[in-house]
């Protein structure tokens, strides 16, 4: 079977050559049913399970595989499939019309009085609220502040949550 070269399609760009989706037990026996063809041929698949039985099973044959995203040949090597398939578990992540969540935390001066900050300041604050002078002086409600303000409390916390913490 040394001169037999399947050729396996994959991505986006081939979603209408694709066919119907089948379980994925299905999808290995096709990739048997394939390969037991013996002959050089295309096929067309953005089937994890169909692609990676097929990449097996042509190198136990002895079968030379290339396998193609979009277009760009990747010899036998599975991985930049991979990663294209993998793009939907990140999707919401990478969706531009939603927008990422901004890390925050909520945290307590001295005073008990609530701010809700985002992560990466999360030290400055804890160790801002420790200097008597900066917190006298000013220059910690100058800091600090905003993240306490009721707008922006309800806001980051809705008004349940707001009405649970704000102040006496």
């Amino acid at each position: 079977m040394q001169d037999i070269l399947i050729e396996v399609f994959c991505g986006v760009s081939v979603e209408d050559m694709c066919g119907t989706q089948r379980h994925p037990v299905n999808e290995v026996k096709l990739a048997e049913e394939v390969v037991g063809y013996n002959k050089s041929l295309h096929w067309y698949s953005n089937s994890p399970d169909f692609v990676l039985s097929i990449r097996r099973l042509a190198r136990e044959k002895g079968v030379q595989i290339k396998f193609y995203l979009d277009g760009v040949c990747h010899e036998d090597d599975v991985e930049p499939i991979f990663e294209d398939f993998n793009k939907a578990l990140t999707y919401w992540d990478e969706d531009p019309s939603v927008e990422p969540a901004e890390k925050i935390g909520a945290f307590q001066d001295k005073s008990g009085r609530w701010y809700i900050l985002p992560l990466n300041l999360m030290d400055s604050f804890n160790k801002d609220k420790e200097d008597e002078d900066f917190v006298d002086g000013g220059g910690f409600e100058g800091k600090y502040g905003q993240y306490a303000d009721e707008e922006y409390l309800r806001e980051k916390l809705g008004d349940f949550l707001y009405e649970k913490i704000k102040q006496p």
